[in-house]
C-alpha cells in the first residue's frame, strides 16, 4: 500500500501535470491559430491605424497614456466581463452591468443581467475588437484588463461601453479620480430605467 501511495505521489501527479500542461498549451496554440487567420493581433500604435478618430470619441480623455491591442473576443462571462483569444480576462471599463444568476455561489443575479449579456455576445462574441487600456489603471481589484472595447458596427467605430450606458443596459462606473473618461458626459447620457439602471 506504501508502495502505492509513493507512486502516485512522486510519478503519477507529475506526470499527470505534465500531460494536462501540453494539452492545455497545445489547444491554446490551436485556437489561437484557428481565429487569427484574418488580421494580426497585438499591441498597435495609434487609434488612427484602425481608423478611429479621437473627435468622434469626447467622452475620453485621449491625452492621458493608454495601450492599444487588437484583439478577438472568445468568450463572454457576463454583462461587463469577457475573455480574448490570448486569454486575457477583461472588465470593461467605466460601467457596471447587472449581475446574471451564479447558482454554484447560490446567487439569484440582478433584473437585466440577461439582457446585458446577451447584448454583449450580440456585439462583440467571435468578433475583432481594439482594446483601449488607461496605462494608470491597466487592471482592477481581481487583476483583470481595465479597458473600453471598440467594435465595428455598421461600418463605423463604436465603443461598446459607453453605448452600454446610452442604451440603459449598464449603469457608468466611474471613480472621482479617474482621469481618462470623462465622468460628466457619460452620467449624462445614462438612461435609468424600470430595471434600476
Amino acid at each position: 500500500m506504501r508502495k502505492i501511495l509513493l507512486y502516485t505521489i512522486f510519478i503519477g501527479i507529475p506526470v499527470y501535470l505534465l500531460l494536462f500542461y501540453v494539452q492545455a498549451k497545445f489547444y491554446k496554440d490551436y485556437k489561437k491559430e484557428e481565429i487569427t487567420d484574418k488580421i494580426v493581433y497585438g499591441e498597435v500604435s495609434s487609434p488612427y491605424e484602425y481608423g478611429i478618430l479621437k473627435d468622434e470619441f469626447p467622452y475620453v480623455n485621449w491625452d492621458y497614456g493608454y495601450m492599444l491591442y487588437s484583439t478577438r473576443i472568445v468568450h463572454v462571462y457576463d454583462g461587463d466581463t469577457v475573455r480574448d483569444n490570448e486569454g486575457r480576462i477583461i472588465r470593461f471599463l467605466g460601467v457596471n452591468a447587472p449581475e446574471i444568476p451564479h447558482p454554484e455561489f447560490r446567487e439569484k443575479g440582478e433584473k437585466g443581467g440577461k439582457e446585458a449579456m446577451e447584448y454583449v455576445k450580440n456585439e462583440i462574441l467571435y468578433k475583432d475588437v481594439l482594446l483601449i487600456i488607461p496605462e494608470e489603471e491597466a487592471r482592477g481589484y481581481y487583476g483583470r484588463v481595465l479597458a473600453l472595447i471598440f467594435f465595428k458596427k455598421d461600418g463605423r467605430w463604436r465603443c461598446l461601453n459607453y453605448e452600454m450606458v446610452r442604451k440603459g443596459i449598464a449603469e457608468p462606473y466611474i471613480f472621482k479620480y479617474e482621469g481618462f473618461l470623462k465622468r460628466e458626459l457619460w452620467y449624462s447620457v445614462w438612461k435609468k430605467d424600470d430595471k434600476g439602471y
